[in-house]
């Protein structure tokens, strides 16, 4: 079990070690810079899609449901991409969604006052539990659990800011 605390390369060899013994067999094994390139991608569009399903939560309308609220986030996403493309990582994105990195943000702060009671920003420049397990899935590879991989579960992390 490592922290946060650890290089960047020895998280990156770590991840690709783990995703090329847990892959399945018709993928190629993949290094480490195609993993992070692929994560790179990944983070870049949840952190859109977030953004965007934040915008539409925020203008819920009454007796919506979260799955109404999604749809609408997904159509909203689609409408705005430069290439009217979907959200294709929405797997991943339910996985990262209850990562405190995913939904912190200054109006989450400011709604709930000064902060008090939130939890803070997680500073993980290299990733945190969840992101390396949806990194793996979106891969193609299996989350499999291992003496050295943490299994994230959702009361893991504290409740989001209504």
């Amino acid at each position: 079990m490592c922290g946060n605390g650890q290089r960047n390369t020895a998280f990156w060899e770590r991840i690709t070690t783990n995703y090329n013994a847990n892959k399945p067999r018709s993928c190629p094994i993949r290094p480490a810079r195609s993993l992070k390139s692929k994560w790179s991608h990944i983070k870049h569009d949840v952190a859109k899609f977030s953004g965007v399903f934040k915008q539409v939560s925020y203008c819920r309308e009454s007796g919506a449901s979260t799955e109404d609220v999604l749809e609408r986030a997904l159509e909203f996403y689609k409408d705005r991409h430069p290439k009217q493309q979907g959200f294709v990582f929405l797997h991943c994105w339910h996985l990262l969604k209850e990562v405190p990195r995913w939904w912190q943000s200054p109006q989450d702060i400011q709604r709930r006052g000064s902060g008090g009671g939130a939890a803070s920003p997680v500073a993980m420049s290299n990733g945190t539990d969840a992101e390396q397990q949806a990194a793996g899935q979106a891969e193609g590879g299996d989350a499999r659990e291992e003496d050295d991989v943490q299994v994230v579960q959702k009361q893991n992390f504290p409740s989001r800011p209504i």
